[in-house]
């Protein structure tokens, strides 16, 4: 079995384990937001989006079982479905957002854009703080780290940097899913030997049969991984997608704010259970209080140098991170220009 796709005017042989990956990048290259040019990206919206991924992860769950599981244990295959998911509801969700702090606030556009400055500023540092502490985190566990490639060094077998590299660009959770599955078609061509592409044609179609080929490819992935990735899936999906905005559930159920009781005595109760609460932590933070109070100058000497030093770090590296986005990321700060500048014109011109 061999694949022949012609790019750029040349000829291309392709080995039999990419060909149905292959044909469904092919199918959908001309719908692809990412290789249109700049004039027709302009006319991409959160529809089109919704139908490339939509279509496409379709076309997946119709592949072979065997192939279908190495699409699905990408990260990027996650990530694509919940796209498919809420990209459409954010549109309108927004927009009510704009208007009702307009309207309802009698603020003007002004002051929301003050609003979203000074509210997205301290959540972008406040999700690195959170984030280095994760990160802390996984460093920290470094035997799980050994096993894990010592794990992969039993299934791949030795890996230079051409396959390390491949390997971190598959696992990249937010890569669309077509980029996911190109560079899961190079990593699977490192592994078929040149002679099994370069061959005479007849000696190569006649070297492996189906059944051969799909066993093969079973080698690429781990079947509890799989499974724990569909379970996943399928519960998140299930979920996500019975999800209802306000304006619905006023619709079908007679929405009731949370906060909201009908009666004296469940307003009441409710009273009674947020100040029970309330005991519970503040006892909490008392004992907690005292064991902290009660650490010795050994401790104390140590988390004051400690915290110093580590706010410090974490300051230095986002300070890094932050130029590191002005200088990076200058498509993607033109393309937000745009869209709020458009946005934000389009409200004060509407007629």
């Amino acid at each position: 079995m061999k694949n022949r796709a012609m790019i750029q005017h040349s000829e291309n042989f392709f080995p039999a384990e990419c060909g149905e990956l292959l044909a469904l990048l092919v199918k959908y290259y001309k719908d692809n937001p990412a290789v249109k040019g700049d004039k027709e990206l302009k006319g991409v919206t959160a529809q089109n989006i919704y139908t490339f991924y939509k279509e496409m992860m379709e076309d997946i769950d119709k592949l072979p079982e065997e192939i279908k599981n190495m699409v699905y244990v990408l990260p990027s295959h996650f990530t694509t479905n919940r796209i498919s998911i809420w990209i459409k509801r954010l549109v309108p969700i927004m927009t009510q957002f704009i208007l009702s702090y307009v309207d309802e606030q009698g603020e003007d556009i002004g002051a929301l854009l003050q609003r979203l400055c000074v509210d997205i500023d301290k959540a972008n540092y406040n999700l690195f703080w959170n984030y280095k502490f994760i990160s802390i985190a996984r460093q920290a566990n470094e035997e799980e780290a050994k096993k894990f490639e010592r794990w992969m060094d039993f299934e791949y077998g030795d890996r230079d940097d051409i396959k390390t590299e491949l390997e971190r660009r598959i696992n990249e959770m937010n890569a669309s899913i077509d980029v996911a599955i190109a560079e899961l078609i190079k990593r699977l061509m490192l592994d078929v030997s040149k002679e099994r592409i370069l061959d005479d044609q007849n000696i190569y179609d006649n070297k492996i049969d189906r059944k051969e080929y799909y066993n093969y490819l079973n080698a690429y992935t781990n079947s509890g991984d799989v499974n724990i990735k569909k379970e996943t899936l399928n519960r998140y999906t299930n979920g996500a997608k019975t999800w209802k905005i306000i304006e619905e559930k006023i619709i079908e159920d007679n929405y009731m704010p949370e906060d909201v009781h009908l009666t004296y005595e469940s307003e009441l109760q409710a009273r009674k259970e947020y100040i029970s609460e309330l005991k519970k932590k503040l006892d909490f933070a008392e004992k907690d209080l005292e064991r902290f109070k009660n650490c010795g100058d050994d401790y104390i000497k140590k988390y004051n140098q400690d915290t110093e030093e580590f706010v410090k770090n974490i300051n230095t590296e986002y300070l890094e991170k932050c130029e590191r986005v002005r200088n990076g990321e200058k498509k993607l700060t033109e393309w937000t220009d745009k869209y709020i500048s458009q946005v934000i014109w389009e409200f004060l011109n509407k007629k």
